[in-house]
């Protein structure tokens, strides 16, 4: 059976409650709009192609006369003038906002100055030399992958100044559309709605006991799959025995990153600073450590934190990248054989 978490003060409609109420320059951080924000922004993420027109927009585009989609590769291509450059964006402004209404980026992007305006955050991803001061824009994201796109095709010297004129990006916006666009800010914004939803404490406390189960279940359908049956009648070369062997090997390393699951009043900011940890290791610079202790000075964490609890929980985070990378290795070199 799962250990299932206790009533306790901690995890109380009253504490959660409490934690609804955090403001910042009068907008409410709860768990609805970090919801609705991360909602957002992972609705932006899951369209890879921002900046290609929908294909039910393509046809109003003055200077496109096919009737299939345009194609990537020749988006570049079609935009002769800064009129087409314009004309374009706008038909993909149109797009955007058919499955992401203006009202909800805006709302989002309030949530988001909230975040990036409190004192110790800024503090800490400036510490990390982590972006954060450009806007949740998919617009001027497009407008940057078309733009630059276009300057890369430039045939001359003229050609290239002409498209620069409508080049106005930051060092830091250029850094932002390069790497992975948003998933730093859907990833800090989930781990804020999970800390103050108290789902993140629960997936810490119950953690260890539902990737158990998990990998009881991928073991009997490996088991089941080594029948004949998927060798011969199901299509054996798709080696979906392959894919569940790396599965349990990803469900140990899973295991291995739950570092802490003590049930008691400071579980809720122990997972949050281990899952903080995770994401100034990949997206920041310098000592995470620090960073993440100034973070945790933010006034919506509802517990104190001490800097030697979370550089516990960074030496075993380390550990556990440690077991995980040589684990892949392993798997790797074994799948080479």
């Amino acid at each position: 059976m799962s250990r299932l978490i206790p009533e306790n003060p901690y995890t109380s409609a009253g504490w959660h409650s409490r934690q609804n109420q955090r403001a910042r320059g009068g907008v409410m951080l709860n768990t609805d709009s970090l919801k609705n924000c991360h909602k957002a922004i992972s609705t932006i993420r899951r369209k890879e192609l921002l900046w290609v027109p929908r294909r039910h927009l393509c046809t109003q585009l003055s200077f496109y006369n096919g009737r299939a989609p345009i194609h990537p590769g020749a988006v570049h291509g079609l935009i002769k003038t800064h009129d087409d450059f314009h004309e374009y964006l706008s038909i993909i402004d149109k797009g955007i906002t058919e499955y992401l209404p203006k009202e909800s980026l805006v709302s989002c992007n309030d949530v988001w100055n909230a975040i990036r305006s409190d004192k110790y955050i800024k503090q800490s991803l400036t510490k990390s030399n982590i972006p954060f001061e450009s806007t949740i824009d998919p617009v001027r994201y497009a407008k940057y992958r078309v733009l630059a796109g276009r300057l890369k095709k430039s045939e001359d010297n003229r050609s290239y100044g002409y498209w620069k004129e409508l080049y106005d990006f930051s060092k830091e916006e250029i850094n932002v559309f390069n790497h992975a666009y948003l998933r730093f800010h859907e990833r800090l914004i989930a781990i804020m709605y999970g800390y103050i939803s108290g789902e993140l404490r629960i997936a810490y406390a119950n953690g260890a006991d539902s990737i158990s189960k998990y990998k009881t279940l991928l073991k009997q359908l490996a088991e089941i799959e080594s029948e004949f049956v998927f060798k011969y009648v199901f299509d054996g070369s798709r080696k979906l025995i392959t894919d569940l062997e790396w599965d349990l090997m990803i469900a140990d390393n899973v295991s291995d990153f739950i570092v802490t699951n003590r049930n008691d009043e400071t579980l809720s900011e122990r997972a949050l600073v281990t899952e903080l940890l995770k994401i100034f290791m990949e997206y920041g610079e310098g000592n995470c450590v620090s960073a993440v202790y100034r973070f945790t000075r933010s006034a919506f964490i509802e517990n104190d934190i001490e800097r030697k609890t979370i550089q516990r929980c960074w030496e075993s985070l380390c550990k556990a990248v440690e077991v995980r990378d040589s684990a892949r290795a392993a798997y790797v070199q074994e799948a080479k054989k």
